[in-house]
């Protein structure tokens, strides 16, 4: 876990050409938990579901003027918000989310020293699964196929938040994922239903810097 995270700290710093040679680098771990609401949009429709998140998060900062902090972060979260869309009286679509890896960049201001607040945006890709029936046709006659199929949902993320502490670090943050759409099944019988998905969460975290 160490070894990642000044890892992701020396690629702060090859980023950054305007930085000093002696420029600390501030690597840190932590693990974090919080409320994940996913929506889930197919055929003009929507439905949400929100449940319990949990992960780690892994990064390093470094500082490129005074009060001002730039690095990278890389997270891993799961949940299992589960989306269930009534599209007609025999169809429907369920959509299971779950684990989350994201890379973002964050940018961050020392407003005391002990409380920095901070952005960040970056790549999430998401596991969905998603199952049901949907209309189709079997030998010519009109049946409901069901379906069942897993996808890896690629998205960007925004966030915000603030941080207080000097070795250990309690956190507040709220971030906003987009997915992009998706669909086709593994099933040939299964007829293409396509969907995207978006995420709030409100995670609180516990860091540690090396």
């Amino acid at each position: 876990m160490k070894s990642v995270a000044i890892g992701l700290a020396m690629a702060v710093t090859m980023a950054s050409p305007a930085l000093a040679n002696d420029t600390a680098l501030i690597p840190y771990a932590g693990v974090l938990m919080g409320y994940d609401n996913v929506q889930t949009t197919s055929l003009g429709l929507k439905t949400s579901d929100a449940k319990l998140s949990y992960g780690i998060a892994l990064g390093a900062d470094t500082v490129v003027m005074p009060r001002v902090r730039l690095g990278v972060e890389a997270e891993y979260m799961r949940s299992k918000t589960n989306n269930v869309l009534p599209i007609d009286a025999l169809n429907a679509l369920n959509t299971g989310y779950r684990r989350d890896v994201s890379v973002s960049v964050r940018a961050g201001y020392e407003v005391t020293p002990h409380l920095l607040a901070y952005i960040k945006a970056g790549y999430t890709n998401r596991r969905a699964v998603a199952s049901g029936l949907a209309a189709g046709t079997l030998a010519g006659v009109p049946t409901p196929i069901a379906f069942a199929y897993p996808r890896n949902l690629g998205g960007y993320r925004v966030a915000a938040g603030l941080e207080y502490g000097t070795k250990v670090k309690a956190r507040l943050e709220y971030r906003l994922s987009q997915y992009g759409a998706t669909g086709g099944s593994t099933d040939p019988l299964a007829p293409e239903l396509s969907y995207k998905a978006k995420s709030q969460q409100v995670v609180a975290g516990l860091l540690y810097g090396f």
